[in-house]
């Protein structure tokens, strides 16, 4: 099954439909806005956002909970903090690149371990839409959904990944390989100004980063080409809107 048969399926089996009124008329569009959707209907609409939504969020997880969804693509590869990056040219002329190298590859291995395990947080957000959050992502910018899910799932994705970013980087002593990074650093900083870095805090945060990148690609994919839209309603919804 190629991808796209996937991320059709799994709109069709993994989201609970979302809620719109039987009758239409008992919208309260004076607390709503302007829900002008031209010629589609209000629940056509909302069904295409969802769509989009779904079939973006299941790319972005396939693909950064990957090996080497984070490691091997340039955009989202987690590197030593840059608050280091003054120093690495001198640790690796001190025989300390193998150290920067493994650094790279565990926490990118953890950022990677969390992506594919996020799924249900995203869903929820899904679920939690109102009728404004379509219409602004609909007539919005091109990483409009993007910046929903941001919004929404910050924090409890923060709150899920942690814990699975921790677990990785013990199983991988990140916590060791940076001790020999920093003993490396000692050697060239004479004047003990080696930064003070949470690592933990730090790949969680970059992991986040990572995935909204994943995210706001997939979703202007959707969004500018008609081959990414995998669903009729997809290509009914976004062919109106473009």
């Amino acid at each position: 099954m190629n991808f796209f048969s996937k991320a059709s399926n799994f709109i069709s089996d993994s989201l609970d439909d979302l809620q719109v009124p039987e009758n239409l008329d008992q919208i309260d569009l004076d607390n709503i806005g302007d829900l002008n959707f031209g010629d589609l209907g209000l629940d056509e609409v909302i069904n295409g956002i969802k769509e989009a939504l779904s079939v973006a969020i299941k790319s972005t997880v396939d693909l950064a909970g990957a090996e080497g969804g984070f490691l091997n693509n340039e955009k989202v590869k987690i590197p030593v903090p840059e608050e280091y990056d003054s120093f690495t040219d001198a640790i690796r002329g001190l025989g300390g690149g193998q150290y920067i190298d493994e650094f790279e590859v565990a926490v990118n291995r953890a950022a990677e371990a969390s992506a594919g395990q996020v799924l249900d947080i995203f869903v929820n957000a899904i679920n939690s839409l109102t009728l404004n959050h379509v219409k602004t992502i609909w007539k919005g910018n091109s990483n409009e959904a993007t910046l929903y899910l941001e919004n929404t799932c910050k924090e409890p994705l923060t709150q899920k990944i942690t814990p699975i970013v921790s677990t990785s980087m013990d199983q991988c002593e990140v916590a060791t390989i940076f001790d020999k990074i920093q003993d490396a650093l000692n050697k060239v900083d004479i004047f003990n100004i080696i930064p003070d870095i949470d690592i933990e805090q730090y790949t969680v945060q970059k992991t986040l980063t990572g995935l909204f990148t994943y995210m706001s690609e997939q979703e202007e994919l959707i969004r500018n080409n008609p081959a990414f839209r995998v669903t009729e309603l997809l290509e009914t919804v976004f062919a109106d809107n473009n």
